[in-house]
């Protein structure tokens, strides 16, 4: 590809393994309402915190507060932070990155979970802009995060292209007018096309032939 000059990744899913840690910290919290994840779940990934527990409170119908399901998610979130890894080849993709366009990095989760994961991986000095779920109005799957993320690196949306795992993270690059690469680390081929992304691969290590 040619004229790109910025490179917008994703970090859950993407850069670290940590959807099977959010998962677990929002089962936990749900359990106490006696609610069980299943497969609807999927519809919620890459939402934001707060969207995440007011989808899941009309979903399950959950009596409760959802800004108290975040609050009780981040102890949770706090105990297992721990277990978060870095994807095989994640750290060699983003030095290559870094090397050779602007990076940034848009998330949906919260300001403490993403800077607590990407310093525990190694991963924050590779960045030139982090957006977090807390930095927006609107999160995925709106477009607000990635031009957001775009203004801060000084480019326009077609100099860009996002690296995305989830349907709503697609949803919202497609939406900001940017070229996306999704990874089959949370869905099928089949499911990230059809949400729009331009291209499926199966490892990050990938995009060094796209790009």
């Amino acid at each position: 590809m040619q004229d790109i000059d910025g490179i917008i990744f994703d970090l859950d899913g993407v850069l670290t393994d940590t959807e099977p840690v959010h998962e677990k910290a929002d089962a936990e919290v749900l359990a106490a309402y006696g609610v069980k994840i299943d497969e609807r779940w999927n519809e919620i990934r890459g939402l934001t915190q707060i969207n995440v527990f007011r989808t899941a409170v009309r979903m399950y119908n959950i009596a409760a507060d959802p800004q108290v399901l975040v609050e009780r998610k981040m102890v949770e979130f706090r105990k297992v932070i721990g277990e978060i890894r870095a994807f095989d080849g994640a750290i060699e993709t983003l030095k290559w990155a870094s090397s050779r366009y602007k990076v940034a990095l848009v998330s949906s989760s919260p300001r403490e979970c993403v800077y607590a994961t990407i310093d525990n991986t190694g991963m924050r000095d590779f960045f030139d802009v982090i957006i977090t779920g807390d930095d927006t109005i609107n999160g995925k799957p709106d477009p607000e995060p990635y031009l957001r993320a775009v203004a801060m690196l000084g480019l326009k949306p077609p100099q860009c292209v996002v690296v995305e795992d989830s349907l709503h993270g697609i949803r919202s690059a497609k939406a900001a007018g940017i070229y996306c690469i999704a990874i089959t680390n949370t869905f099928t081929k089949q499911e990230l096309i059809k949400a729009g992304a331009d291209i499926a691969i199966d490892k990050i290590t990938e995009i060094k032939n796209i790009l």
